[in-house]
């Protein structure tokens, strides 16, 4: 769905490319609340949707350098932010979800943009390949949480030390496999559609 939104997304003047995010969000808010509670609305209109949404606007504005602000303060708004709507609002998913976890990456992100252009801070190499697996990583991390899970559930105890242990591995594990996924799947399949690419469309 979010792929299929995306190709539409290439094939509309970049001076639409606002206008057609803007309907995207609404048609998606109006759904959420009008629509029956059913596999394909829960994912055509689902909250989540305005994490992708944040993820193009941001994008939009850091390709046509329009960032602007204090990347400080906006940092900072962005911890109020997440402190505030925890306690307001507990984790349940759906909007709480959104308003807990996707506003304030959304302006972390933000702010790690604007540190970047106007310090030209440069992430270290390390940071860098783990931001290059992160698509594997994305499309692993349930698979591995899953099974982390599976192991923690047969060892678990109620206990602080050990939650926090198992959350350090399941971190580890998440970005160790992401990483391997990249390196050995995700680098040579490109190479390969980028030989056939070259092959049949020069």
């Amino acid at each position: 769905y979010f792929y299929l939104i995306f190709s539409i997304f290439l094939f509309f003047p970049k001076n639409k490319f606002l206008f057609g995010l803007f309907v995207w969000a609404v048609t998606v808010f109006i759904g959420n609340f009008l629509s029956y509670n059913n596999p394909f609305s829960s994912v055509y209109f689902s909250p989540l949707t305005f994490e992708f949404i944040a993820g193009c606007l941001i994008g939009k504005l850091y390709f046509s350098r329009e960032l602007k602000g204090d990347p400080t303060l906006i940092a900072l708004m962005a911890l109020i932010f997440w402190l505030v709507s925890y306690f307001l609002y507990g984790i349940e998913g759906g909007w709480s979800r959104v308003f807990i976890f996707g506003a304030p990456a959304s302006l972390a992100l933000y702010s790690a943009l604007l540190y970047e252009k106007r310090y030209t801070i440069v992430a270290p190499k390390w940071l860098c390949k783990i931001g290059d697996a992160s698509y594997s990583i994305y499309l692993s991390h349930i698979l591995v949480l899953s099974a982390v899970g599976v192991i923690w559930r047969l060892s678990s105890a109620d206990e602080y030390l050990n939650n926090m242990v198992m959350l350090l591995i399941m971190f580890v594990s998440v970005i160790f496999v992401g990483y391997f996924s990249f390196r050995f799947i995700e680098r040579p399949v490109l190479k390969i559609t980028q030989l056939v690419e070259k092959k049949y469309l020069a």
